[in-house]
């Protein structure tokens, strides 16, 4: 048994489950412990950002979004570092890809995306490149 945990969950004996008697207020005559290993849930998560919009006298349009928000909608690294990774070093086909994308997160995702995100990892392959 490991001496650290991330959650404890405990559970109160109520009633006797041969007699039915109330069993609330009875103090506990020992805590008997069983831990179990698991996986936490995993989903997708999603960031809203927020700029201020401000127009300066000189006419110019100012925003203050971090470097890579650059659309209303869009995957971020993490996710597209993922897919690249299933799809080059574990070689599952798009098809696949997009089955474990949906049956992990509960998430559909394009074929178009997940070509997307390919090319533009190659892309950045051929930069360090050079």
């Amino acid at each position: 048994m490991s001496e650290q945990v991330d959650e404890v969950k405990k559970h109160e004996v109520e009633y006797c489950k041969n007699c039915d008697k109330n069993l609330k207020n009875q103090t506990a005559d020992s805590i008997e412990k069983r831990q179990v290993y698991d996986i936490p849930e995993i989903k997708i998560g999603i960031t809203e950002h927020q700029s201020e919009v401000k127009q300066c006298t000189c006419g110019c349009v100012n925003k203050a979004f971090p470097k890579g928000v650059d659309h209303s909608v869009q995957y971020g690294p993490n996710i597209k570092g993922t897919v690249v990774y299933l799809q080059d070093y574990q070689l599952l086909p798009y098809g696949r890809t997009k089955e474990l994308i949906k049956d992990l997160f509960g998430h559909s995702i394009s074929k178009g995306s997940l070509y997307n995100f390919r090319k533009k990892a190659y892309n950045k392959l051929e930069t360090f490149e050079d």
